[in-house]
Parts: structure tokens; C-alpha cells; sequence
């Protein structure tokens, strides 16, 4: 027994070392510089398997440490890039503040004192004076429009989408808020009119105050091209239990050429607007856009067809 336990000690002791040089052999491996001419290659451990477990855990960790390193330059960048949405999101506001009080404003007063001159309340205009100032109101009246219908899409697109108050409103009562909004023409050249609806205690769900102006800066739209003629909102119920309100010609005179532009418009309007869009449209480009935005957040739905003239319909859902 005691030989037995002798030679078992010795056997299990050899063993032991045997594995131990193993390993030492091969961590010498992995830290020994490449022989001169063979970069590629290292001497090889004794025992190859143990080896090669050694590289692979090796190359584990230098994946893991890689995959580490790419993540927090994401995170880096992520960080970054809400800063810059943050800052973006600071001049947006800055810039609708200016707009608004900067321009919104004097605007206001300029076309106030247009109309009290046209209206003559001063004394007389000479027809070439009256001509002028006309052409103050028209361009200052279009100008203000663009820069409503530019702020309340600033609203739309933002956290100012909760701010709309949808609530249960009336035919007749969406009629009156649209001839509120209304701001008639001095000379009377281009009228637009809001005729008694049909149905008028059909009631839709909508943010009366948005929606009125919405469909008044439609008017525009077509105003804006024409020397004479009307324009009508008409409002009436539709086929889903709701309201339509319809912008339509009901005559004008104009030139040709601004019907064709105003057509072509009105067909980029069927796809998503491009930087290019709003450069060449302007205010028309931000008015459909504004429409479309507000068809969506009232759960409605917007349309715009060409038959002559543009046709625009806002459909609003039932109450």
C-alpha cells in the first residue's frame, strides 16, 4: 500500500507539472515577438489545443473591448446629436418669436392705415394713389398670411399640436368663426364670401379658431392670383356624419399664366413638399402644408383637386 501510494503521488505530481508547462508554454507564445522574416507567424506551443483556447479567449476580449469602444462613441454621438436638436429647436423658437412680433405686428398696422386710406377718410385719391396703396394692401395682406400660416404649422409640427382645443362645434357656428377670421378687400376687386351652410346644426369636432384661419389662408391662395372676381367657403355635412369645408372659385379674372403656376402648385401639393417646393411656392407651399398637418391632428382629411380653378376640401369628422 505504501508503494502504491508512493507511485500515485509521483504520477498525479508529474501530471500536475506537465499541464502547468502547458500553459506557461503557451503564454509565452502569445507574448513572444514574431521570428525575424515571418510577421505573420509565432512559435507554437508544445500542446497545440491549449494554445489556440488561449487565442480565442484573447480574441473574445479584444472584440468585446472593440464592441465596448463602439458603443460609447454611439452614445458619444447621440449625446451630440439631441444637443444639436435642443439648440435647433432654441433658434425655431427664437425665430417664430421675431416673426411674430417683429413683423406680424407692423404688418397689422401697415394694412390698417391702407385701409383707412382707401376708404378715403382723409380726403380723396387721385386713381393712380388709390392704384398704390392697393398694391401696398394686397402685398402686405399676402405677406401676413404666409407669416400665419407659417407659425400655426410651427404649432402643428411641435408640442403646440396639444394646444388645439377640439370640442363640438356647429355648421353655422364654423361659418361665423370663418368670417370672423375674414379681412375684405378695400376696393372690393376679389371678394370671398361664406354662404349660409346647409345643415346648420350638423356638428363636427374641430378647433374652431385653427380651422377657421386654416380655411381663410386657403381663400388667399386663390386671391392672391386673381384682379376680380369670388371666392366662397362653403361648409355643409358630409357622408361620414362630419363637416366639409370647401374653398372654391366661383369667378375670377386673372391671368392665365398664374392659373397654370398656381395648378402646378397645387399638383406638388398631391406628394411631400422638398426644400426646392418652398423656395419656388412660398406661402402656398406652407398654407397646403398647414391644411394637411391639421387634417391629421382633428383625425380628418384634407383634399386638393384641379377642375379649372383648385378646389381644397378639409373634411371634419363627426362630433
Amino acid at each position: 500500500m505504501i508503494l502504491l501510494a508512493t507511485w500515485l503521488g509521483r504520477w498525479l505530481a508529474r501530471e500536475v507539472t506537465d499541464e502547468l508547462a502547458t500553459v506557461q508554454s503557451g503564454l509565452e507564445a502569445l507574448h513572444a515577438p514574431p521570428p525575424p522574416g515571418m510577421p505573420d507567424e509565432r512559435p507554437r506551443a508544445p500542446a497545440l489545443g491549449e494554445a489556440v483556447a488561449l487565442h480565442e479567449t484573447r480574441a473574445l476580449v479584444e472584440a468585446f473591448q472593440v464592441a465596448v469602444a463602439g458603443f460609447e462613441r454611439q452614445r458619444a454621438a447621440l449625446r451630440e446629436a439631441a444637443a444639436g436638436r435642443r439648440r435647433a429647436e432654441q433658434a425655431k423658437a427664437r425665430f417664430l418669436a421675431h416673426l411674430s412680433h417683429e413683423l406680424k405686428s407692423p404688418l397689422n398696422s401697415i394694412l390698417g392705415f391702407a385701409e383707412l386710406l382707401l376708404a378715403e377718410i382723409d380726403g380723396p385719391l387721385g386713381a393712380r394713389q388709390k392704384e398704390q396703396v392697393a398694391i401696398i394692401w394686397r402685398s402686405g395682406e399676402s405677406l401676413l398670411r404666409f407669416i400665419l400660416a407659417l407659425l400655426d404649422l410651427a404649432r402643428l409640427e411641435g408640442p403646440g399640436a396639444e394646444a388645439l382645443e377640439p370640442e363640438p362645434v356647429t355648421a353655422d357656428g364654423l361659418a361665423r368663426a370663418v368670417l370672423g377670421q375674414l379681412r375684405a378687400d378695400p376696393l372690393g376687386r376679389v371678394k370671398v364670401t361664406v354662404p349660409a351652410p346647409s345643415g346648420a346644426d350638423r356638428r363636427c369636432r374641430t378647433d374652431a379658431t385653427a380651422t377657421s384661419r386654416a380655411l381663410v389662408l386657403a381663400a388667399g391662395i386663390l386671391h392672391d392670383a386673381a384682379e376680380r372676381g369670388e371666392v366662397e367657403i362653403a361648409i355643409g355635412p358630409n357622408e361620414a356624419g362630419g363637416l366639409d369645408a370647401t374653398v372654391r372659385v366661383v369667378a375670377l379674372d386673372a391671368d392665365e399664366t398664374e392659373r397654370v403656376r398656381l395648378i402646378e402648385q397645387v399638383s406638388t401639393a398631391r406628394r411631400r413638399w422638398s426644400p426646392e417646393d418652398d423656395e419656388k411656392f412660398g406661402a402656398t407651399a406652407a398654407t397646403l402644408m398647414l391644411l394637411r398637418r391639421l387634417a391629421e391632428v382633428l383625425d380628418g382629411r384634407f383634399t386638393a383637386v384641379n377642375a379649372g380653378w383648385p378646389r381644397f376640401t378639409l373634411s371634419l369628422p363627426p362630433d
